[in-house]
C-alpha cells in the first residue's frame, strides 16, 4: 500500500493481505495491525482493577491504544512515539486519529521519562503524571534502544506508576532474542517486587507491580 523511508526507523511499509487486513512493518518486524492487537488483547482483557490514566511508550500506529480503548473506554491515554512518519501512517491507514481519549506526543520516550527523573530528584515530593497502567513497547526496527534498558529508565518508570498500578514491558522472544530477554527479566526482578511473565505468540510480556498484591 505504501513504503517510505524514515531517518529514525529506516524502511517502513504498510501492507495489506487479500482479506484487507493491514499491518505496519518496520525493519522486517510487524509493529501494528491485527497480530499486535491480539497480543495486547490476551494480555489485558482480564484486568479487574480500575484504570483511569494509561501511558504508552512506543505508540506505533496505535494497536495497544485501540485495545485499551475497547476494554477501558473512559481511560485517558497518553501515547509517546518517536517517529512522526509512523504517526502519519497510523492516522492514514490504522484509524489512529479516531481513538477516543488519546493524546499523542511525538518524542523520545526514554528522554521524556529521564527528564521526569531529573525533576523528581530535585523535588522528592513532586508527583508527575502518575499512571495506573504503563505499556513499554519501545523498538527501533527489531531492536530495543539501550536507553530503554538502563536502571535509570526502569526506576523512573516505577516512580511514575501509582502504588497499585501495573507496567507491562513487551519484548520479542524467539531464537536469538531469548538470552537478551532473559537477562532483561533478571534486571526487572531486581527493581519490581512482583512480576508475572506471559509468553504470547513470539512475544514475552512482563507485568510488573510496585507492591506485592494479596
Amino acid at each position: 500500500m505504501e513504503e517510505v523511508y524514515s531517518p529514525i526507523n529506516g524502511k517502513i511499509q504498510v501492507l495489506e493481505d487479500i482479506f484487507g487486513k493491514r499491518r505496519l512493518v518496520v525493519g522486517g518486524l510487524t509493529q501494528s495491525g491485527e497480530a499486535v492487537e491480539k497480543v495486547w488483547r490476551k494480555t489485558i482483557s482480564n484486568f479487574q482493577f480500575p484504570i483511569s490514566n494509561c501511558l504508552i511508550m512506543g505508540l506505533g500506529a496505535g494497536s495497544a491504544a485501540k485495545v485499551i480503548n475497547k476494554f477501558f473506554p473512559e481511560v485517558k491515554i497518553t501515547g509517546i512515539e518517536i517517529d512522526p512518519e509512523i504517526i502519519r501512517l497510523g492516522k492514514k491507514y490504522f484509524g489512529l486519529a479516531e481513538i477516543k481519549n488519546l493524546e499523542i506526543k511525538i518524542a523520545d520516550a526514554t528522554l521524556t521519562i529521564n527528564h521526569k527523573q531529573s525533576l523528581l530528584l530535585r523535588n522528592q515530593s513532586l508527583i508527575i503524571n502518575h499512571h495506573d497502567l504503563i505499556l513499554v513497547d519501545l523498538y527501533l526496527g527489531n531492536q530495543v534502544p539501550a536507553s530503554a534498558e538502563t536502571d535509570k529508565f526502569l526506576q523512573t518508570v516505577k516512580k511514575i506508576l501509582v502504588p497499585d498500578g501495573i507496567v507491562i514491558f513487551n519484548r520479542l522472544y524467539y531464537s536469538k532474542k531469548v538470552t537478551e530477554v532473559d537477562n532483561f527479566e533478571k534486571k526487572l526482578r531486581k527493581i519490581f517486587p512482583k512480576i508475572e511473565a506471559k509468553k504470547i505468540e513470539t512475544n514475552k510480556l512482563f507485568l510488573c507491580r510496585t507492591i506485592k498484591m494479596k
